[in-house]
């Protein structure tokens, strides 16, 4: 999980994971907190998936090739 080529989405992950928890539980009911959870959870996503293509090889590689054009 902390191999290089996966620290940084493995970090990113876990940050935004810690932080929509404590978001949820330290700020109930307020302005605009429904939109920043979904926000988190958006990133969180985008993460994960960036980690789990780092397992197929040349993935991440198509996808920044597509995200290009």
């Amino acid at each position: 999980m902390f191999k290089p080529i996966r620290r940084v989405a493995t970090c990113v992950y876990l940050f935004f994971l810690i932080l929509t928890l404590i978001v949820c539980f330290t700020m109930k009911n307020e302005n605009g907190v429904g939109f920043l959870v979904i926000v988190l959870v958006i990133i969180q996503a985008l993460a994960l998936f960036w980690y789990c293509a780092s397992y197929i090889p040349f993935a991440r590689t198509m996808i920044k090739n597509c995200a290009k054009n």
